[in-house]
C-alpha cells in the first residue's frame, strides 16, 4: 500500500479561513487519515479519516502558517509511509494577488466575496504605513500604472461589508549603468544611460558608500555631469536616480594612493583587518556595510589593525578605509560558518555511528543505524520519540541544532506447530493441517480439520506417535506456545471384532 499521491494544499478562497488539502486514489488503501501541526517538526494531530481524495480543513486563522501529512489506510487500520509535510500560509480576509502588468504598472486581483457589492483599493509604501485611495470598483480586479521603477508597493482591499486583504508587488527594475568618464586632481565627470520616460535625472555625492547627498538635477536629454571643486588623491561614491526609479551608482578619485585592505576571518563572528600606512601620522576611519546595504561607520584610529567583532556567521561583509589625505581602499571578507550540534537519544545503550555535528555547507548526511540492542529492533530515527517524522536524511543546506530519537521495536521468536498423519504401515491420512508459525508467547488454536483414513477413527492429536504424550483436540485454544509443537494424529482401526464407528471417547467416525 502506497502513500497518497500528488497530496497538495491551498488556501480555499472564501471569506473564513480554511485550507482544501487534495490527493489522488493510492492502490490498495481503503481511506486516508490527515494529520496537522503548527511547525514543520510536529506535534501532528490527527484530523480526519476519510474515504475521498480530499479534505477542508476550517476553520482556522488567518496570518498563520499550517502544515499537513496524509496516509493511506488499509482495511485493518495500517497505515502507508506518510508523503512529504506540505504547508500553506493563511492571508488575511481577501486573497490579494499583485502582479506586473508593465514596468511601471500593476495588476491588482483579489478573491470575490459573497454579498460585496463594491471594493476599495488602497496603496502605500510600507506594510503598516499609510494607505492611500486609489479607486473603488464594483470588479474583482484594478490596474495602478505610472509607479515608481524598482519600488515595492502594498496594496490594501477592503469590502462594502468590511472583510480586507493585502497584497504586495515590486515593479521593475531598468538598468541604469553609470561609469566615470574622466577624472583629474579636483574633478570627475559622470556619465549614463538614458531612462525611458525619465523626465530628469539626480545626481548625489558621497565620502562613501551610503548617505548620499543630493548635488545635482540634469534633464531627460543630458546623460553626463562634470562634478568640480573636489579635493585632491580623495575617493568619492556617486548615485544617478532618474525620475521613475531607476539608479546606478560607482565610484571615482582624483589622484588617490591606494591602501591595500587584507581582510581575513577571525572567528565565526570576526573578522581582521590590515592595511597598509599611507603617511606618518594618518587617522584612518573605517566603514563597513553588509551585502547590498549603506556603508555605516566603524571606527576611526592612527593604527592599522581593527578586529571587527559581533558580526554574523557565514556572513559576507564589505569594507572602505579612508585616510585624511584621502587615500581609499577596500575589500571584503565572510565570517567563519557556524557549527551545529546533533543529539542522538534514546538509544538504550546501542552504540551510534552518525556526525554528531555539521554546518550549512556540509554534504548531506545519510544516516545509518545504530549496533543492534537484544530484543529489538531499530525501525529508524524520527523528531520526536513517540510521533514525529522519520529523519534518514539531514540535507546539504540545513541549519540549527537537533535532537534525534532512535525507535525500536521488540523481537518475537516464531514457534512451529506440526502436524504429522502417523500412517506408517496402512492407508494414507488425508486432510492433515499443514504447519503452521506462531509469534513466541500468542495464545493460538490449533486448526478445525479433522484428517481422516479409510478404515480407521481419528481420536485426536498426541505429542508422540505412539499416544503416550499429551492429547489435543481439533480446534483446541492454547493460551501460550513456548516451543515447537509436533502432533501425531491417533488412529483405532474400524472393524467386525465389536467396536463400531464413534464408539471410542473420542473418536470422529471413520471411512
Amino acid at each position: 500500500m502506497v502513500a497518497p499521491l500528488n497530496f497538495s494544499a491551498s488556501q480555499e478562497e472564501i471569506s473564513s479561513p480554511a485550507v482544501r488539502l487534495n490527493w489522488s486514489l493510492a492502490a490498495g488503501a481503503e481511506g486516508y487519515r490527515i494529520y496537522r501541526a503548527q511547525s514543520p517538526y510536529g506535534p501532528f494531530s490527527l484530523l480526519d479519516t476519510v474515504k475521498e481524495t480530499g479534505y477542508l480543513d476550517y476553520p482556522l486563522c488567518f496570518h498563520k502558517s499550517y502544515y499537513y501529512y496524509a496516509v493511506s489506510v488499509d482495511n485493518f487500520g495500517g497505515e502507508s509511509e506518510p508523503t512529504q509535510v506540505i504547508s500553506v500560509f493563511l492571508q488575511d480576509g481577501l486573497l490579494v494577488k499583485v502582479s506586473a502588468d508593465e514596468i511601471d504598472s500593476f495588476q491588482i486581483v483579489w478573491s470575490n466575496q459573497s454579498g460585496a457589492s463594491c471594493y476599495s483599493v488602497y496603496r502605500s509604501f510600507q506594510y503598516a504605513g499609510a494607505y492611500e485611495l486609489i479607486g473603488s470598483t464594483d470588479e474583482t480586479h484594478l490596474v495602478d500604472e505610472g509607479l515608481c521603477l524598482d519600488t515595492t508597493y502594498y496594496y490594501k482591499v477592503i469590502s462594502n461589508t468590511g472583510l480586507e486583504g493585502i497584497g504586495a508587488g515590486k515593479t521593475g527594475n531598468v538598468s541604469l549603468t553609470v561609469s566615470v568618464r574622466q577624472s583629474d586632481r579636483t574633478s570627475i565627470q559622470l556619465e549614463w544611460s538614458s531612462v525611458s520616460n525619465a523626465a530628469e535625472y539626480r545626481i548625489y555625492r558621497s565620502a562613501f558608500p551610503g548617505n548620499y547627498r543630493l548635488i545635482a538635477v540634469t534633464a531627460k536629454n543630458n546623460q553626463t555631469y562634470t562634478d568640480i571643486g573636489l579635493s585632491p588623491n580623495t575617493a568619492y561614491w556617486y548615485q544617478v536616480i532618474s525620475s521613475n526609479g531607476a539608479s546606478g551608482t560607482t565610484s571615482g578619485k582624483t589622484d588617490s594612493n591606494a591602501i591595500a585592505l587584507e581582510i581575513v576571518p577571525a572567528s565565526n563572528t570576526s573578522l581582521f583587518l590590515s592595511w597598509n600606512a599611507v603617511g606618518a601620522e594618518q587617522c584612518y576611519s573605517l566603514y563597513r556595510a553588509q551585502q547590498d546595504e549603506a556603508g555605516s561607520f566603524v571606527a576611526r584610529q592612527t593604527q592599522t589593525t581593527y578586529l571587527d567583532d559581533c558580526l554574523l556567521p557565514n556572513t559576507a561583509y564589505r569594507y572602505w578605509i579612508v585616510a585624511e589625505d584621502g587615500s581609499i581602499g577596500e575589500g571584503s571578507g565572510t565570517t567563519g560558518q557556524g557549527e551545529f550540534r546533533i543529539q542522538y537519544e534514546n538509544l538504550r545503550g546501542a552504540q551510534q555511528f552518525n556526525p554528531t555535528s555539521y554546518r550549512e555547507n556540509s554534504p548531506s548526511i545519510v544516516l545509518t543505524d545504530p549496533s543492534p540492542i537484544t530484543g529489538f529492533q531499530f525501525s529508524g530515527w524520527y523528531t520526536q520519540l513517540t510521533g514525529g517524522q522519520p529523519v534518514t536524511i539531514i540535507p546539504q543546506g540545513s541549519s540549527g541544532d537537533m535532537i534525534l530519537f532512535a525507535r525500536w521495536v521488540p523481537n518475537h521468536a516464531v514457534r512451529t506447530i506440526s502436524y504429522f498423519g502417523n500412517d506408517a504401515g496402512g492407508p494414507s491420512a488425508e486432510w492433515v493441517p499443514f504447519p503452521a508459525s506462531v509469534p513466541d508467547g500468542v495464545y493460538y488454536e490449533l486448526s478445525n480439520a479433522v484428517p481422516t483414513r479409510r478404515g480407521y477413527q481419528f481420536t485426536g492429536w498426541n505429542t508422540e506417535a505412539g499416544g503416550n504424550g499429551v492429547w489435543y483436540r481439533p480446534g483446541q485454544r492454547l493460551d501460550s506456545v513456548g516451543a515447537d509443537l509436533q502432533l501425531y494424529a491417533q488412529w483405532i482401526l474400524c472393524s467386525s471384532g465389536g467396536f463400531s464407528c464413534g464408539c471410542w471417547p473420542n473418536s470422529y467416525g471413520c471411512l
